[in-house]
Order: C-alpha cells, then structure tokens, then sequence
C-alpha cells in the first residue's frame, strides 16, 4: 500500500530531475527509500527543455523488483530559477492556458510559444499508461507538480494524493470542475491553511484538505517554510498526522481508489466481450453469462469496499477509544501533580464530583465507538453474503447445465486474456 507519507517523499524526491536543483540528478533504476518500503524509477525521467516540465515514474519495490501492477508518477513543482515554471504558473495556473510564451521580454513578437507543462504532462502520463496498460497508476506532486498532478489524475480517471497545489480550476471545463468538486476524495491536496502560495488560485476545485500544521508568516521565510514539503507530519505506518491531532484514513482512500480502477477496468473488457456478442444478437447463454458477469464483478467489489471500510472504521475507532483512555490518564496525573497531599484514589473522587469519571470520558467512548464498530462489521458480513449467494447460484445453474458450463468456461478465459 502507498502511504500519504511515501507521496511526500516521492514529491520531494522528483526536484532531483531537474539538473538546475542538483548535479547528481535521479535516473532509471534510482531507489527511492520511503519509510518501511522503496521504490524504483521505472523509466528515464523527463525534463522538458522547451517549458520546464519535470517528471519520473516510480515503482514499490517488492522481493527485490519494482512491482509495476501499482505505479505513482510524480511532478516537478515550480524551480524559482527556472524562468519556465514561473511562467506555468503565471500563464497556466492563472489565465487558463495551455501554451507557455517564452521570449526575452514580453512584446508579442519576442515570444515564443511551446505547449504548456500541463500539456507534455499528460503525453508522459499516457506513455506510461501505455508501456503498463496493466498498472493501478496514480499522481503526486509538490506546489505547481501537485497542480499538474491533479490535472493529469483528473483528464486519466486516476487519482491523486499532493501537496502544497494551487487550484486548477482556471484549466478545466465546468464538467470537469463539477467532478472534482462532487468527488474531492480522489483528489487530496494537502494544504497549509497559511500557505499563501498553495492558495494562491483558490479553492474552486473544492479538492484542498487543510491539515498542516505551522500557521502565521511574518517574513520570506516563514511564507517558504508554510509552503514547505517538510512541515507534514506522520504516523510510523504513513498516514497523515492533522494540526489538530486526527490521523488521516488516507489508507482507506486509496484501497477504495484501486477498488474503482479494477472495477473500471473489468467493466470495459466485459464491454468488450458484450460487443462481440452482439454482432449476431445475443443467445440466451451469452445473456446469462453477461449478467452474471456483471453480478459477480459488482458483488465482489461492494464486498471488498464494504470490508476496507469496515477496517478503516475499525482502526479509527480504536484510535479514539486510545485516545479516551490516555485523556483519562492525563486528568488524574495533572491532578495529582497539582495537588500533593492527595492520594489517587482521592483525586478521582475530587473529579467524579465534577462529572468527570474513567466511565464518563473511556466508558462513553468506547460505548459509542464500539457500536459504531460492530455496525460497520455487521454490514460488511452482509455485504460478503450477498457475493457468496451470487456466486452459489450461478454454481447451481452450471452444476444443472454441463453445455453452459463449458461454454461459460470459455468465456472466462476469452475475458481474463483480454482485461
């Protein structure tokens, strides 16, 4: 699994393409140590020379090679040297273009035009897609890379987890602008609320999720450092820490993300096979195997998004019910340290008088989080019986019909060679 922790390194790490921020630039085959895991570069990474655009796609590593069925590909953000970036950011970001003028001074004639960052961002995003047609792909970027990072997720059906990225608004159609605000969760761009260079475009996209942590800027310094990748804080399995003490479940996100690329996916080759079909009108068993196709694909994916969501409010649950008992701790230590002559078992009386008691703040909790838990499970269970009596009864219809079964047979394999 990739961690909102693995993507801000990731984002970090993609600056070494470009050789203006460092001599010993990233190249194919690089390891990129994330955490409890690493990653691969997979391809060369690109720097575009005409207007700026860095990029580089990046595997985990697993039993020792890149395990290419999940990739991330990461953008560059603005290089304040870089005379290109800083126009991205006026001319894209801010008027809406897709072609970046460049010229020694800002007379029409001494312009030259080259097709935007967002532009040649997307032709590296669909090489990739290409060379790994196979691949569970997402976006990642700092700044003006997250930017870039969240118009590639969006154009490709992918999704994206960024930092510190401007509003796209000014580059997509009011279609566009409608998804991404009816569907943020595919689009996390992790902002500073005192960012003043993140914020710059807005908020349109209703895609910014403001977690970080330092607030305030007196100076140039304190702007850069509120922009800054390394103000994010994390917990040991990689999930975003908020200014406020909550943890991300950006764990869930993304396993509910890589549920919607395989249903997506699955989706279009069982299209594909119904198109084949259809040349000479569906029989009748082609019209059983389509529907139970289709019933087993949505059975299965409801069922696994039903358990990861179950897991996720398990884990959130416990982490509240912990959070509970150490409040409870703390109450009782803060009072004995205020109150010498006190024994323990005096300061609890001394608070239950104030309605404050280990069952008022564990007890209550738990009570709650432990309902709200066991409801979760609860339907998850039904969920994961609704698949299982799918699937018995297709298995009871083959079982009674050995032609359909050898035909559904075929099928199957015709369809598992195509997605």
């Amino acid at each position: 699994m990739i961690t909102e922790k693995d993507y801000n390194i990731i984002s970090g790490e993609v600056y070494k393409v470009d050789p203006k921020k460092t001599s010993d630039t990233i190249k194919i085959g690089d390891n990129i140590p994330s955490g409890n895991q690493e990653f691969q570069v997979i391809t060369d990474p690109v720097d575009n020379l005409d207007n700026g655009m860095q990029a580089m796609a990046v595997a985990p590593i697993v039993d020792g090679e890149p395990d290419t069925s999940q990739i991330v590909i990461a953008y560059a953000g603005t290089n304040p040297l870089d005379s290109k970036d800083l126009s991205t950011d006026i001319q894209s970001l801010g008027l809406g273009s897709n072609k970046l003028g460049n010229g020694s001074d800002l007379s029409a004639e001494n312009l030259v035009f080259s097709d935007s960052q967002f532009v040649t961002a997307l032709d590296f995003a669909d090489q990739i897609a290409k060379a790994y047609p196979e691949a569970h792909i997402t976006s990642t970027g700092h700044s003006l890379g997250e930017a870039i990072a969240m118009y590639v997720a969006l154009k490709n059906g992918w999704s994206n987890v960024g930092y510190n990225g401007p509003d796209i608004a000014n580059l997509i159609s009011d279609k566009e602008l409608l998804y991404m605000q009816t569907h943020p969760e595919e689009f996390r761009n992790f902002r500073n609320s005192s960012d003043i260079i993140g914020g710059i475009t807005g908020n349109k996209t209703k895609t910014a999720i403001y977690a970080a942590g330092k607030k305030g800027y007196m100076g140039v310094q304190d702007i850069l450092s509120n922009h800054s990748l390394t103000v994010w804080q994390f917990t040991e399995d990689g999930r975003l820490i908020y200014a406020d003490g909550r943890i991300s479940t950006g764990t869930a996100m993304s396993e509910f993300a890589e549920i919607k690329t395989s249903v997506t996916l699955q989706m279009a080759t069982l299209r594909g096979l119904k198109d084949s079909f259809s040349s000479g009108g569906y029989t009748s068993s082609e019209r059983i195997f389509l529907d139970s196709s289709q019933a087993q694909l949505i059975g299965s994916q409801i069922a696994a998004a039903a358990q990861t969501c179950a897991e996720s409010i398990k884990k959130t649950c416990q982490e509240a019910i912990s959070q509970a008992e150490q409040l409870w701790q703390d109450a009782v230590q803060q009072a004995l340290a205020a109150s010498s002559t006190l024994t323990e078992a005096e300061v609890k009386e001394a608070l239950s008088l104030g309605g404050v008691t280990e069952e008022t703040i564990v007890g209550a909790t738990k009570t709650v989080f432990e309902a709200i838990e066991t409801e979760a499970g609860t339907l998850a269970e039904s969920f994961a019986q609704i698949n299982s009596e799918i699937n018995k009864g297709i298995a009871s219809k083959l079982a009674s019909d050995s032609e359909l079964a050898g035909r559904f047979s075929q099928w199957q394999t015709q369809l598992s060679q195509s997605s």
